[in-house]
């Protein structure tokens, strides 16, 4: 049974939270291999929503 992972990131910086969701992009399905799916929302200049089934 799948079960869903709902984190909500608060950045330091918009700079920070820029390269910091660049590199969720880049990284998070070899991270999290057994991920049926991995979602990213911007939801403010310094925060993000992160959402994984």
């Amino acid at each position: 049974m799948s079960y869903a992972r709902i984190n909500m990131v608060e950045f330091n910086s918009e700079e920070h939270a820029k390269a910091e969701i660049a590199d969720y992009a880049a990284s998070a399905a070899s991270e999290f291999p057994e991920a049926e799916i991995l979602i990213s929302v911007t939801t403010g200049s310094e925060s993000a929503v992160v959402v994984s089934i």
